[in-house]
């Protein structure tokens, strides 16, 4: 008891102990691991294998930045300069984010330190889509041999879901008699809640394949694009540069627009939020139909011929 001890007294114990916890808190940090360490542990936590390689990749970002440091000595300020310098997609950034949020929730507790507690998301910038004729896909799907693969980049292009919506699916989602798919919610963006889908009878083709072949279940996006691409070469169309998979997607969404004129309807088959995302896949599509509406003016169909100035 430190009752009835002098001023001075009670000081000098105040630092003995400042100091005594002082330096236990340094022999603790040498004994830490490092950010670099800490990654594999917190990978073991993750029972999957696919979402366990996506957040290694995700990770690598930090590892590269913060590889030597305690982590728990890495500050706010400095994620958020990080952050800043990663040149990625939205999409991509936001996993990064997150994923950096998830370790140090599972590593620390949930009301533990966690300098990305307020990192905030960036907000993602709608280009416009890109979309491929189908005369020129159905060339190319024709080129590749049958496949979980085949049939995967099938379901894309006759139902218009992303990948990850197809990775997603059960058997139990495929009501192909009734020409309905049952898609799971949507993480992306602001989010979109599971709801049945019509099924065009080009897609419920797709979805029987791909039921026969058992395309069930995680997969990763480079076996999508080594097949793709294998089509194309051995298909021999030309396409632009960079054409992925997921340009498939946006093929399928821009013709419905393309035969329909109906934005709602893109809408409620793209799994998007708002209308802003679906705006893209109109904006292909008016594009075309104002070339040719204004090739069909007869006004305009040949060049005036300049009139001569009178003398």
């Amino acid at each position: 008891s430190y009752k009835g001890r002098s001023r001075d007294f009670l000081i000098t114990e105040r630092k003995r102990i400042d100091s005594r916890e002082h330096l236990k808190a340094e022999r603790t940090a040498a004994r830490a691991d490092t950010f670099a360490q800490d990654v594999p542990q917190y990978l073991k936590t993750i029972p999957s294998d696919s979402h366990r390689r996506n957040a290694a990749g995700y990770l690598a970002h930090w590892t590269q930045a913060f590889a030597d440091r305690q982590r728990d000595s890495i500050t706010e300020l400095e994620v958020k300069a990080r952050f800043a310098e990663i040149d990625k997609a939205a999409s991509t950034k936001n996993h990064i984010r997150r994923e950096l949020f998830v370790f140090y929730q599972t590593m620390n507790g949930r009301h533990g330190y966690n300098p990305a507690l307020h990192l905030k998301a960036v907000r993602e910038r709608y280009q416009d889509a890109r979309a491929l004729n189908y005369d020129v896909i159905e060339r190319i799907l024709a080129a590749i041999q049958p496949s979980p693969s085949k049939a995967r980049l099938l379901v894309m292009a006759y139902t218009g879901l992303p990948q990850t919506l197809i990775a997603k699916l059960r058997p139990s989602d495929l009501h192909l008699e009734q020409k309905t798919i049952y898609v799971r919610p949507r993480r992306k963006g602001a989010g979109v809640e599971g709801r049945e889908l019509p099924l065009s009878p080009a897609g419920v083709a797709a979805l029987r394949e791909f039921q026969r072949l058992s395309a069930f279940g995680p997969f990763q996006n480079r076996q999508l694009v080594n097949a793709l691409n294998r089509g194309i070469k051995a298909s021999g169309v030309t396409v632009p540069d960079g054409t992925r998979p997921y340009d498939l997607r946006h093929s399928f969404l821009t013709e419905v627009y393309r035969q329909t004129g109906d934005l709602k309807a893109v809408s409620k088959l793209g799994m998007h939020a708002t209308l802003e995302q679906t705006a893209r896949y109109a904006q292909g599509a008016v594009s075309e139909r104002a070339t040719k509406a204004v090739a069909s003016v007869p006004r305009f169909a040949a060049t005036p011929k300049p009139r001569t100035a009178r003398n």
